[in-house]
């Protein structure tokens, strides 16, 4: 599966922030936890469309 360009580049934002906040978690560990941010945060975003469009019917 190919991972579109915004993500990786979401990701490696929210990896930035991470580690500029809590510098002492591992760089893997941060990696991980951006990579389940943004999942999170697309996800989210999928079930708000889908709810406006049930509000629009």
């Amino acid at each position: 599966m190919t991972v579109p360009p915004e993500v990786v580049l979401m990701e490696k934002a929210v990896a930035d922030v991470i580690r500029s906040k809590l510098p002492w978690m591992l760089p893997k560990s941060i990696d991980r936890f951006a990579a389940q941010i943004v999942m999170a945060i697309s996800e989210a975003a999928v079930k708000i469309e889908e709810h406006r469009s049930e509000e629009e019917k």
